[in-house]
């Protein structure tokens, strides 16, 4: 997982790190194999290969591509060892770079940082200079020499597009897995080995899940075209949630729910470390119950990982049809107790989204509890939604941009007559950006992954569909993976909606008058 901010880089910035990075990246010297080679056969002598070289610190053979320079000062060693250089010197040096491409890491936040400064000096600053041939290539075509492992990935890659086998009905744990393989976050989270693998203990009785979904992501992502057998996570699954643990169908929606709180388990107990599955998965709903009597509220919160919304009559319906009604105000059929009354009185309830996740799981209740029936109408959903209108914050928002026309049809009545103030103009323009950035940023998703379910609740199937990093969608059945148009995503009849936020949230800019 990238972080988009960081104090500590902020603070190297200001302490003109950028000047040394910028020098760093200039000077990047890397030992080619085939400059090496050559240099062999001219001389006959035998040169270190850099490649395989051995960093004093630890003694071990690690490679350029796993190698960080601290931009604090000349140390150079693996990742195990540069923290420990990161917490012998006072103050600490925290940020370093890998040698391979210059990528920005906090040895405090243990994660790879995105600044947007340092980010185009890398971008312009693109190239390494061979240590041996003095020749410049470019950062990829160095780690492709020197670790022909390491993958370029493309438009026509087709990394992460694996199947996985089915072991008697488990096309319900196969149809999830492949959502959460390709959940860029997720996806980000397992594969950058920012957190400890320490799960041989068991959490409330039940095993942690984390080791074993960090060997499902590296399967996904090791460049196999194979399909994938999931023997050790569906016994893994068996033991943490044992209404699962049959060879009959069961229900991918129960399915997710599980294995989001078994991975969660790693967490609990540490303090210092937050739970990565709670940050991505999680929202907050804000309950209102009101007396029809007095008028008086409760409000309470609680957390969600996926919106269950009503199906319901025997015609098409849309996915805001279905969010409408989950968010409107609806008369309780039993009474509730009011504390203002003194007794128990007529009361309304509605729900709405006070907090929205990173990643947004809808799921459909087709499935009739009572005669055991499903609703097979189809429900129509759109590539991008917007849940602005379905929070409590839209009267909120629609009230300051009320507000904020006032003001700024007053400013340009003003202008007329004399020059705005520039504090005043200051305070506008932070204003703005703080509305804009809640109506933008907040409550906006993009579609990437869809759960279809084929057949009746007495039998049926499940399949995937999902779309990569190039916008391409492909349907996941099983052990079998084939390429599909976006059409045949939006007319299929989807049991589950997998949406992420188009943008991460970021702190909003403080305008100051200086």
């Amino acid at each position: 997982m990238v972080r988009s901010v960081c104090a500590h880089v902020e603070r190297f910035k200001q302490q003109g790190g950028i000047r040394d990075y910028e020098k760093i990246l200039l000077n990047l010297c890397i030992a080619c194999p085939q400059h090496l080679k050559m240099k062999r056969e001219q001389q006959g002598i035998k040169i270190m290969n850099r490649s395989k070289c051995q960093v004093k610190t630890c003694g071990n053979d690690v490679g350029d591509w796993n190698m960080y320079f601290c931009l604090h000062c000349v140390f150079v060693g693996c990742k195990d060892h540069s923290y420990e250089h990161m917490g012998s010197v006072d103050p600490p040096h925290c940020i370093g770079c890998l040698i391979i491409d210059g990528s920005v890491f906090c040895f405090a936040c243990k994660d790879f940082v995105f600044d947007g400064a340092l980010e185009r000096m890398r971008e312009t600053v693109q190239y390494g200079r061979c240590s041996v041939g003095g020749n410049v290539i470019p950062f990829t075509q160095i780690a492709l020499a020197i670790k022909p492992t390491v993958m370029c990935i493309d438009s026509r890659s087709t990394v992460g597009l694996r199947g996985l086998v089915n072991l008697k009905n488990t096309c319900y744990m196969n149809c999830i897995i492949q959502v959460l393989a390709h959940t860029p976050i997720l996806a980000d989270f397992f594969l950058s080995e920012c957190f400890e693998l320490d799960c041989n203990e068991l959490h409330s009785g039940k095993p942690c899940l984390m080791s074993c979904m960090t060997d499902v992501f590296r399967q996904f992502y090791n460049g196999s075209k194979s399909p994938i057998v999931l023997t050790e996570l569906l016994e893994k699954m068996w033991r943490s949630a044992p209404h699962l643990a049959s060879c009959d169908q069961q229900d991918a929606h129960e399915f997710l729910t599980a294995i989001l709180e078994g991975m969660g388990r790693h967490f609990v107990g540490n303090q210092d470390v937050p739970c990565a599955i709670e940050g991505i998965f999680y929202g907050t709903l804000k309950s209102t119950v009101k007396c029809l009597k007095c008028l008086s509220e409760s409000i309470t919160m609680e957390k969600y990982m996926e919106i269950s919304l009503e199906v319901f009559g025997d015609k098409s319906i849309t996915l805001d049809e279905c969010l409408l009604r989950y968010t409107q105000v609806e008369t309780l059929s039993h009474m509730i107790y009011c504390e203002s009354c003194g007794m128990n009185q007529t009361s309304s309830k509605q729900l709405e989204l006070l907090k929205v996740p990173l990643i947004l799981c809808m799921h459909f209740k087709r499935f009739q509890n009572v005669n055991h029936n499903k609703w097979n109408n189809h429900i129509s959903f759109s590539k991008y939604i917007d849940l602005l209108i379905y929070s409590s914050s839209r009267e909120e928002i629609a009230r300051k941009k009320t507000e904020m026309d006032a003001c700024d049809m007053s400013a340009q009545s003003k202008n007329k007559r004399m020059k705005i103030d520039f504090k005043n103009e200051i305070c506008l323009r932070s204003y703005c950006f703080q509305v804009q950035s809640l109506v933008n940023e907040d409550f906006e998703y993009s579609l990437y992954a869809v759960v279809s379910h084929l057949g009746s609740s007495e039998g049926g199937h499940y399949i995937t569909y999902f779309r990569n990093t190039h916008n391409t969608w492909f349907l996941c059945d099983d052990h079998t993976v084939s390429k599909v148009s976006s059409d045949e995503v939006l007319n299929c009849q989807a049991y589950m909606l997998f949406y992420h936020r188009t943008q991460l949230p970021q702190r909003p800019k403080s305008y100051s008058s200086e």
